[in-house]
């Protein structure tokens, strides 16, 4: 819903920042949220799961301050005809590759990096949870800064190019890894795949608003959604897989090549873009 909205209120290289900046929000929530649910757990473990009642202000704040502009009624409801048109928008090769550019990069997330990432330190390394949440933070405040960064980059580069740019950053990120030798090394990749989802995301999905018509645009970013859902299940699976068949660095091996191909296949549906 919120990338719905943002998209219903942006337009142009606004949609761009935007998208960008709610990107560099997330990655401040997560590198925030575990610090402080990690001290609220030296009280009890209990006192973690408070942290949802923080919704409860935010809730009033939207009610009661948010102003949004109004929108023409849309004609009557027809599911048949909603779907139908659904499909006609995002049955095309440009809007395709974005949807798999989604998946792709969240099957990398959540696959290599935030399944194997915290195996590789704890159990090869056998680095501390402390150090584990380190690691992991640093990945979301490169995602945070960068993110921040990326309405900067928009205006001489296209979103399509950042994506680009990502995967190959992506693909350095999982490459370098089976060759560190110390823990700490790690905050490289950390650093990389920070940097890479801090541009993949907000591109991806300012580009999908873009290409969203006015009226379906709730459902075709429900599409949205649900690739992006699949990703993050694909990901730890297909690591799996891959950690079953050659081990810890096969994981890593195999998403190398998962995302060259991706941007090779990307590039091939997107063969051009002019919105």
């Amino acid at each position: 819903l919120a990338l719905t909205l943002i998209s219903d209120l942006y337009t142009g290289k606004s949609l761009t920042s935007a998208m960008a900046f709610n990107a560099s929000m997330i990655g401040m929530s997560l590198a925030v949220y575990p610090l402080i649910s990690g001290g609220l757990a030296t009280w009890g473990w209990r006192y973690p799961f408070l942290l949802p009642l923080l919704a409860v202000p935010i809730v009033l704040a939207v009610i009661f301050f948010l102003e949004l502009p109004s929108f023409e009624k849309p004609p009557k409801f027809r599911l048949k005809v909603y779907l139908r048109n659904i499909w006609h928008s995002v049955n095309n090769s440009q809007v395709l590759g974005l949807l798999f550019a989604v998946v792709a990069l969240f099957i990398l997330l959540f696959g290599p990096y935030f399944t194997y990432i915290p195996m590789l330190a704890g159990d090869v390394f056998e680095g501390s949870n402390v150090a584990i949440g380190i690691i992991l933070a640093t990945m979301a405040l490169s995602l945070a800064f960068v993110s921040s960064q990326v309405a900067l980059f928009s205006q001489s580069i296209s979103e399509f190019t950042l994506i680009k740019i990502s995967f190959v950053l992506y693909t350095l990120a999982v490459i370098v890894t089976p060759f560190l030798q110390n823990m700490w090394l790690l905050l490289i990749p950390s650093i990389l795949f920070g940097a890479a989802h801090g541009m993949c995301f907000p591109a991806t999905q300012a580009l999908l608003g873009k290409f969203a018509p006015q009226d379906y645009r709730a459902g075709f970013m429900a599409v949205n959604a649900t690739v992006l859902s699949i990703g993050q299940a694909l990901g730890p699976l297909l690591a799996g897989v891959a950690f079953g068949v050659c081990g810890m660095a096969g994981v890593f091996y195999a998403a190398a090549g998962f995302s060259v191909l991706s941007l090779a296949l990307i590039s091939k549906l997107f063969v051009t873009i002019d919105i």
